[in-house]
């Protein structure tokens, strides 16, 4: 999965290699099927890149947090935080779909994820 030094990184959409950049916090933008973080999350997909911080614990545990709409996931290292936060969104799509009343925040969510 990723190897991650936690300066900055951006996941390319062409290739989805991880390439390292400079920037005030640690950010991955992802694209493309969610099952590449999660297996568990086949059949869903990042539609457009989404910008996802990533921090690191005291304890050296990984906080992945997607910073459009305040998700996170945990994990012992950023590619388990991923993993848990693509399961994380695929729940928060499922909740936002079968509300009435967040239509437009549902909306904005399907522009950056949803079923493949």
């Amino acid at each position: 999965m990723l190897a991650v030094a936690l300066d900055s990184y951006t996941i390319d959409a062409a290739s989805q290699g991880v390439t390292a950049e400079r920037a005030p916090a640690p950010l991955y933008m992802l694209l493309g099927p969610a099952s590449r973080f999660a297996p568990a999350a086949a059949g869903w997909e990042f539609r457009a890149p989404m910008p996802i911080a990533i921090e690191r614990e005291e304890d050296g545990s990984a906080i992945a947090l997607d910073e459009l709409f305040g998700n996170y996931g945990q994990g012992a290292t950023p590619s388990e935080a991923l993993a848990d936060l693509a399961l994380v969104l695929v729940g928060y799509y499922r909740i936002l779909e079968s509300a009435t009343d967040t239509r437009e925040v549902f909306d904005s969510l399907s522009f950056y994820f949803g079923r493949a």
